[in-house]
């Protein structure tokens, strides 16, 4: 009796609200100008092949490369700041053509081009749009018509005659084809013949009309100012209207749905079987920053990109994830089950159904205000149970209306009592026998049979080694034992029914890899591993054979405090104080992060029915998409942006650094992703240095200093925060070259140089000395032969006379009887050899002086004696001289030579030639000397005369300076005789 009063009482303090929509929350991120974005006004957006996302605004154009923003200006004196598109060359990754707003097309590959006009006309050099089709010919959209670009030669194409000029769009429809959207219609474009006509006439002034292929190929969509247009080849086969607002920027996802911008909200759509749906719109409420999109962009990492007109730009991380906002969530007590997820809250017990994440609608069960719900279960049989603070345990029946719960019916309650000391009130777990555990505030636990919610619930006391321990967490294993642990006591207690009794049937111990914070969450999969979290000593895993293996920081978790596990077929899902993390595979646990919508603690996981996995905060549910999560996405690229030495970029080629200063050598670079920069770290090595990679770091900047000589090769690669190492890894060699006195070969090429000088100062001492004694004997020789010749002919004289006079004297007295002329004769030679002498001693003495070793001395020794030579016996003379006498130095056996060559051809013109004129040539040519007497005398013929001994002698002295002497003569045409010696 006092049970069915109970049952009234609650029946009249329980009642039902129905609330809206649940609003989901997405993970947007904002970057304006305070993140270094250019401008806030964003005009366009691109993502080129090498993976940067290039930001056209109303300022120039921001390359952003996911940790920073390299802002670009338009040229000094540049008449266009607006950027209206983007398009980059196949040919040159990362080289943009840009669509200005005045300046035609303009062309930016680290530098800016001159613009390419397409026409006088103003209005044709604003370019909205551009497209290379496979020819290579460029298409450019304009508000003056349609133009194309072949060979760099602008063409304008004619249009059927419209309202309005301006082309907004255009783009790839079937081959050799091309759509082109306008404010009045649209219009397709032969790329072969030039000829453009009109598909459909929209007739809406104003309207940034866009057309998408989809993926399947047969449809294509186009967006008007409030409407998507479903084409099938050029008939309309659908019309879906959008609410509130104006559209008109609409891209394609990589999941091939459809997004398109409007002035209120973004709206996604989808073709599914043929026909376009709404898949759900986003504004304010689901946490966008602005509801003014001015551009769309996907990147290749599923990222959505939103341009603003004044809010700067959005990125939408991963929008298969979403949160649930709540205020105050009991958090450990949530449960799913077929009629949705429940929650217990501080403002009741909410219960969250749908069909798919996007269409979640949200209901509130309220008890009286002292009743707050703690935890709940739902049993398979349709019965929810319940805690409550202060009043126990509760079972309650769902009446269900076109599936969906309409009202809680008490069914049976238990208040606290020695049968039932009180409830750990934020525990409850039902087993595969619908069995509900409930660990309770005096250290046992308690079992209540769902089946038969009449039944009396079973009370297991403390546990004898364990009184320290109250249990926070159930699992059950593959046969039905459920596992219970939790603080005070370091131990993991299983459970088993034997003869009808349920009993503690083992005790696992973990020594010191568990402390007594104890066990906080525990999971266990198929093959019958345990997965055990604790309050700080992160996470551990026991095989079925007994081993025991612990993860921590080290292995990539980001938080130690495992507040709740969940399996998931292979992956394991783990809720920490930090936020959600998952392992992929089991088999090979790597942990991912993910913290994009909450870092909360996460208290509870589950899975929707959607396949959606949820985690419970004590302010939210996440929602997260496994496949979204788990699924590799494309490996970003990794590059390295600079290479320095001390100071000083680095070409492309591999640089020789010269070691004879303090060597530093700094390498940036960047792994372009925009999933977050706490998502890539890198690891680097420098072969010559090292011998393994290095330690993971944030940093993106590395510098050597104080490198020894040798060579180097650095290499870095990214490792995803997954734990994916990424496939691409860059290298870049140097080599730093020691200084020539720190070579191998310095030393013996040194000591060789030592030895070598020594040698050649020796071998030099020697060549001097005979040098030296070839000149003395020279001297001698001229001495000898020369001088001595002439004072033995002296002599002779001398004798002649002496006794020329004594013969006088013994004769006839009478002077007429006497030979009168021989004394005077022989007097008169002796004079004459006197002459002759002092001349032959100057030649030697000059020859012989250091002073005339250089060879403009001996070019004017020759002029002087060959002026006074012409003059004494009435010739004409004529010099030419030719080349740098001051390069060369002579020394006197060719000065000496030269100089007797010339006297000696000479006196040969004026014993023989018969010659009055003479030309006399001097040359220095690159490693000779040259001189050439020619006289215009009656010439000879040297093979009729024999030997002469002034040709002889000339020859003589030109060979003992490995010199040659060539005379060249004829009868009748005179005789030149040129001595060549080296210099």
């Amino acid at each position: 009796m006092n049970i069915l009063r109970l049952h009234r009482t609650l029946c009249l303090l329980l009642f039902l609200t129905v609330l809206p929509a649940a609003a989901q929350e997405y993970a947007f991120r904002t970057f304006t100008v305070h993140d270094g974005l250019i401008s806030n006004y964003v005009t366009t957006l691109e993502q080129d092949s090498r993976g940067y996302l290039w930001i056209g605004t109303d300022e120039g154009f921001s390359i952003y490369d996911g940790h920073h923003f390299m802002n670009v200006h338009p040229p000094e004196g540049s008449v266009w700041g607006y950027v209206n598109r983007f398009l980059e060359l196949p040919s040159s990754p990362g080289t943009m053509l840009i669509a200005t707003n005045g300046s035609g097309i303009v062309r930016y590959d680290g530098n800016f081009s001159a613009p390419l006009l397409l026409d006088s006309i103003e209005s044709s050099n604003r370019v909205n749009d551009l497209y290379e089709d496979e020819t290579g010919t460029l298409w450019c959209a304009t508000d003056n018509g349609l133009y194309r670009v072949r060979n760099g030669v602008p063409q304008r194409i004619a249009v059927p005659s419209l309202s309005a000029r301006a082309l907004i769009q255009i783009s790839p429809a079937s081959s050799g084809t091309a759509w082109i959207t306008s404010p009045t219609a649209l219009l397709s474009v032969d790329l072969r013949t030039d000829r453009v006509r009109v598909v459909l006439r929209t007739n809406i002034e104003g309207t940034n009309d866009q057309i998408v292929p989809m993926p399947d190929g047969e449809h294509t969509v186009m967006t008007t100012r409030n409407a998507l247009l479903l084409f099938r080849k050029d008939s309309i086969v659908q019309r879906l209207e959008f609410r509130e607002g104006e559209y008109g920027n609409t891209i394609l996802d990589t999941n091939g749905d459809l997004w398109i911008g409007g002035t209120k909200r973004v709206v996604r759509a989808g073709l599914r079987r043929g026909k376009l749906i709404v898949l759900g719109d986003y504004d304010r409420g689901n946490g966008v920053p602005v509801n003014d999109v001015s551009c769309l962009k996907g990147d290749r990492e599923n990222n959505l990109w939103f341009g603003t007109p004044g809010k700067g730009l959005v990125r939408l991380h991963d929008h298969e994830n979403f949160l649930l906002r709540f205020n105050g969530s009991t958090s450990r007590g949530t449960a799913e089950s077929r009629s949705g997820l429940w929650m217990p809250t501080l403002s009741g017990l909410y219960n969250i159904s749908g069909d798919t994440p996007g269409a979640l609608q949200q209901r509130r069960f309220t008890f009286r205000q002292d009743l707050l719900p703690i935890a709940v279960q739902v049993s398979s049989n349709g019965l929810l149970w319940c805690t409550t603070y202060g009043e126990g345990l509760s079972v309650y029946r769902m009446k269900l209306s076109n599936g969906r719960v309409t009202a809680l019916e008490p069914v049976r309650h238990w208040r606290r009592s020695n049968l039932f000391p009180g409830v750990y009130t934020t525990i409850l777990f039902l087993d595969s026998r619908q069995r509900l555990w409930c660990s309770t505030d005096s250290g046992g636990v308690m079992i209540v049979d769902t089946r038969h919610p009449g039944s009396s619930p079973r009370l297991l006391d403390r546990f004898p080694g364990t009184e320290d321990l109250n249990i926070a967490a159930f699992a059950e294993t593959p046969d039905g034992r459920v596992l219970a642990g939790g603080n005070g006591s370091p131990v993991l207690l299983e459970f088993a029914e034997e003869q009808g009794r349920m009993q503690v049937h083992r005790v696992y111990r973990f020594g010191d890899s568990i402390s007594n914070a104890g066990i906080r969450s525990l999971a266990v999969t198929q093959e019958g591993s345990m997965w055990i979290g604790t309050r700080y000593d992160g996470l551990l895993r026991r095989r079925p054979d007994g081993t025991v293996r612990k993860y921590g920081y080290a292995d990539g978790l980001h938080s130690q405090q495992i507040l709740s596990l969940f399996v998931d077929g292979n992956a394991l899902w783990i809720g920490t104080q930090s936020g959600m993390e998952c392992v992929p595979d089991i088999a090979a646990p790597r942990f991912i992060r993910s913290t994009e919508l909450t870092g909360s603690p996460v208290y509870t996981i589950g899975r929707f029915s959607s396949a959606s996995v949820w985690g419970m905060t004590r302010y939210e549910v996440v929602v997260n998409d496994p496949q979204a999560l788990t699924i590799p996405k494309i490996t970003p690229p990794l590059y390295l942006t600079s290479f320095l030495v001390n100071g000083i970029p680095q070409g492309d080629e591999e640089p020789e650094i010269l070691r004879t200063e303090l060597i530093s050598c700094s390498f940036s670079f960047t792994c372009v992703t925009f999933r977050g920069n706490a998502d890539v770290k890198y690891q680097y090595r420098l072969d010559g240095l090292h011998t393994d990679w290095q330690p993971l770091t944030s940093e993106r900047s590395m510098t050597f200093a104080q490198l020894g000589a040798g060579r180097f090769t650095f290499h870095v690669r990214g490792v995803l925060d997954n734990g994916t190492v990424l496939t691409e890894t860059v290298t870049r060699s140097f080599m730093v070259v020691p200084p020539l006195w720190d070579r191998w070969w310095f030393t013996p090429l040194l000591l060789l140089l030592v030895l070598s000088g020594v040698a050649g100062a020796y071998n030099f001492r020697i060549r001097q000395r005979l040098a030296l004694e070839r000149v003395r004997l020279s001297i001698a020789a001229d001495l000898h032969d020369d001088i001595g010749s002439v004072l033995a002919r002296i002599a002779n004289l001398a004798d002649i006379l002496v006794m020329s006079g004594t013969a006088v004297r013994k004769r006839s007295a009478s002077p007429r009887t006497a030979k009168r002329g021989l004394p005077q004769q022989s007097a008169q030679t002796i004079a004459d050899l006197s002459r002759e002498l002092l001349e032959k001693m100057s030649d030697v003495v000059w020859s012989v002086d250091p002073r005339n070793d250089d060879p403009r001395r001996l070019l004017q020794r020759v002029q002087t004696y060959c002026t006074e030579f012409a003059e004494h016996h009435h010739l004409t003379l004529r010099f030419d001289i030719s080349g740098e006498f001051q390069r060369f130095h002579i020394d006197p056996q060719r000065s000496r030579a030269v100089l007797l060559v010339v006297k000696e051809a000479l006196t040969n013109v004026l014993k023989h030639s018969e010659a009055d004129s003479i030309d006399i040539s001097l040359a220095v040519m690159s490693d000779a000397l040259s001189v050439s007497v020619t006289d215009n005398g009656k010439g000879f013929d040297e093979r009729s005369v024999g030997r002469v001994n002034g040709i002889y002698n000339m020859r003589k002295r030109a060979e003992m300076c490995r010199g040659s002497v060539t005379v060249t003569s004829s009868a009748g045409t005179g005789t030149t005789v040129t001595m060549t010696i080296p210099l």
